[in-house]
């Protein structure tokens, strides 16, 4: 699937934003900020089945205009794998809440990453058996777990027994809420907020905006780095100091930022579904 996007045609869409976060995406855009986005919830509208998700058509061209000439990264509980399928060349992906996708600290956590690996398999193996007939999802990540509710019949009831499913394993895993869905890491793992730093410090670069929506994404919010500036979507308090009512809002920044681009002459984008093909 083709479509076609012409980039002299942008308008930016600042009725739909708050004026903080107007200037702050056209600030982003004139001092060459890092742009990270979460994926789930932010970038792509929730599905009922994880595997249908997929990026805002509306979102899609303007995340692509950007990562022509500005750092975008994507910092997201899904596998980098799992990321590429569903993201264009160009952006860059880090997966598994932060552990994975750093090749430069790829040495350094060898051995934290075998073991991460190992015990997420033996996770694995212990909840395939015990989630059958429950209506709850098992994700393998390969590094980490989720269990999945979305669109089960008793969400609360589903909640705590994914939760007493999780505190049974051992070595007992770190839990992190979200959306329909418990995510459960071995310990002593990057998480998204040390990640985000290392990719600022690695380009050496002043700042970044970080958008996301869950509690996935608050080791960002909470990590107290002037460089970062964290909007969240939605009105839970998980630490960001600015946030938007609604997940097309986030639609409406990327318009901004594309807007605030220097003009350049450049072709409309094609953009090509699936995504793997671009990444081989």
């Amino acid at each position: 699937m083709t479509s076609t996007f012409t980039p002299s045609v942008l308008a930016p869409t600042r009725a739909h934003l708050p004026d903080g976060i107007v200037a702050l995406c056209q600030r982003a855009i004139g001092e060459g900020w890092l742009l990270g986005f979460d994926f789930d919830g932010t970038l792509a509208p929730f599905t009922l089945d994880p595997d249908e998700s997929a990026v805002s058509p509306t979102a899609l061209p303007y995340l692509i205009r950007l990562s022509r000439s500005r750092g975008v990264a994507v910092l997201s509980g899904r596998s980098v794998e799992d990321l590429r399928r569903r993201l264009p060349s160009r952006l860059t992906l880090i997966g598994n809440h932060g552990a994975e996708g750093l090749p430069s600290l790829s040495a350094t956590l060898s051995h934290r990453l075998k073991v991460a690996h190992e015990t997420a398999a033996h996770w694995r193996g212990v909840l395939a058996e015990r989630l059958m007939d429950t209506q709850l999802r098992l994700e393998d990540k390969c590094l980490t777990l989720a269990i999945h509710w979305r669109g089960h019949s008793a969400p609360a009831d589903a909640a705590r027994l994914a939760h007493g499913f999780a505190t049974s394993l051992t070595p007992r895993p770190q839990l992190m809420g979200g959306d329909m869905v418990l995510n459960l890491l071995p310990e002593g793992l990057p998480d998204k907020g040390q990640a985000l730093r290392h990719l600022l410090d690695i380009d050496n670069l002043v700042g970044a905006i970080y958008i996301g929506d869950d509690h996935t994404d608050a080791t960002v919010f909470r990590c107290n780095d002037p460089r970062i500036h964290s909007v969240q979507v939605g009105n839970r308090r998980l630490g960001a100091p600015l946030r938007l009512s609604s997940r097309a809002q986030v639609d409406a920044m990327l318009q901004v930022m594309a807007a605030a681009l220097p003009p350049a002459p450049e072709p409309p984008v094609d953009v090509v579904w699936p995504f793997e093909d671009e990444h081989d």
